[in-house]
């Protein structure tokens, strides 16, 4: 490849995955600022379509932020990636494997593989606390950290139990679909009762690999699962997040306290405009 082809394929590789943890990005920030309006806010006028009214909050006033935080995370994958590619690929000058080089780039791995765990765990928080003040990335980042060095055992409670449900859900509705589909592959009983409700039904159930055909269902469940388990994990934590601030600020949900529209007067403005 010659130099100008290398540049436009990293630029190619940097922009995809930037745009992909975007659009996550943008997910997440709709799932928060539905919880944060549902927890904080009472007037039922913000009920009406709540994800959708996420995502215009986030295009109209937040798209700087989602971007900056969604490249960081895509900056952190694609330097995993990258180091865990050269570290196969070193070798000695005999062609034997180098194993202080591999080791080293193992380590590396290793850390940037916590960072970008750890930047994906903070986004979920910071995404919320942007949806609560109505900040930018960095005033957001701070105020999670300060959240969480304030309530750490709080934060790990909650984080533990959550990915905890999170990986048994998945199991639970992967592992259930899964099943199902082999049992409507194999069940001699259903074909059974199928032929005896319409003649020649018990064909649709035919297929001439019942292994691959349940693999390809497993993969669907799994995915399906995991997906249903990830908006539960962001909700989850949001809501965590809201109740934290509600202490920390005084917002009462019975009607007593500081009001959030007092907390938040900025944010409430740049709404109005």
């Amino acid at each position: 490849l010659e130099d100008w082809q290398v540049r436009y394929l990293v630029l190619w590789i940097v922009g995809t995955v930037w745009i992909t943890e975007l659009v996550v990005a943008f997910g997440q920030y709709a799932l928060s600022h539905a919880v944060v309006i549902y927890k904080l806010d009472k007037d039922k006028t913000w009920r009406c379509l709540p994800l959708t009214q996420g995502y215009l909050n986030g295009l109209l006033f937040h798209l700087g932020t989602l971007a900056y935080g969604s490249f960081i995370v895509g900056v952190l994958k694609i330097l995993t990636s990258f180091c865990s590619i050269v570290g196969k690929q070193l070798k000695n000058p005999d062609g034997q494997p180098n194993r202080v080089a591999q080791v080293a780039c193992c380590c590396v791995v290793c850390c940037l593989k916590c960072l970008t765990d750890l930047a994906e765990m903070t986004n979920g928080m910071v995404y919320c606390d942007v949806a609560i003040r109505g900040v930018g990335y960095t005033k957001a980042v701070q105020n999670v950290v300060t959240m969480v060095v304030k309530h750490a055992d709080r934060f790990a409670m909650i984080y533990g139990m959550t990915k905890a449900v999170r990986v048994v859900g998945i199991l639970v509705i992967g592992g259930c679909g899964t099943m199902l589909a082999h049992w409507l592959l194999t069940s001699a009983w259903l074909q059974d009762e199928a032929e005896t409700v319409l003649s020649g039904s018990a064909s649709l159930l035919y297929t001439s690999s019942v292994m691959g055909t349940t693999i390809a269902a497993g993969i669907i469940c799994f995915g399906v699962a995991t997906a249903f388990m990830m908006v539960f994990n962001q909700v989850a934590d949001t809501l965590a997040y809201c109740m934290l601030w509600q202490a920390e600020c005084g917002v009462l949900e019975d009607g007593g306290g500081v009001a959030w529209k007092d907390v938040n007067v900025d944010f409430y403005q740049g709404l109005d405009d």
